[in-house]
């Protein structure tokens, strides 16, 4: 049976009981067509839709990651350089330490007796000391050194620097 004859029968009312029967079966598979396609649509439209969902909760995943990337990465690099600053000043203070002949207080004794043999004085006093770190490239070769101020009484002061090995390095007189 033809489709476009039996519903024109079935539009004008002529169609017998079989073409009508052929016709509303056509139909209905035609509606049923329809419905799976505008199924079909309503779907694509929805996805499309969580489709923007989905790129945004991506892009605010990756963001959250790359973020999380950095700061792991930033957090190691910082306990990797603590770890070799840690050793490299380690290495340094220790061979200081192990090099070291005179403390502080035998440096200002021999401050103290220096000043007075150079300058010819009969009392000078430290006024001022300190302890100072010096690191060199061959870390195993750092070492102190005492920068302590001596007067003389008279108000003259004399800068002295002698190394932790007993080594005196320098004495300058203040002209003030």
């Amino acid at each position: 049976m033809d489709f476009k004859s039996a519903y024109k029968k079935f539009l004008e009312g002529t169609a017998t009981p079989e073409e009508i029967e052929f016709v509303r079966n056509e139909l209905a598979k035609a509606r049923a067509v329809n419905d799976i396609d505008t199924a079909i649509k309503d779907n694509v439209v929805f996805s499309e839709k969580n489709s923007e969902e989905v790129k945004n909760v991506v892009k605010k995943t990756k963001k959250k990651s790359v973020l999380k990337t950095i700061c792991i990465s930033v957090a190691t690099l910082v306990v990797i350089t603590g770890a070799v600053l840690g050793t490299v000043f380690g290495i340094a203070v220790t061979s200081a330490n192990k090099t070291m002949k005179y403390t502080l207080d035998k440096a200002r004794e021999i401050a103290v007796t220096e000043v007075k043999q150079r300058f010819n004085l009969s009392e000078a006093k430290v006024t001022k000391s300190e302890k100072d770190f010096r690191m060199v490239v061959d870390l195993t070769k750092s070492y102190y050194i005492y920068d302590i101020e001596v007067n003389d009484l008279k108000g003259t002061d004399y800068d002295v620097e002698i190394s932790s090995k007993g080594h005196i390095l320098s004495i300058t007189k203040d002209y003030d």
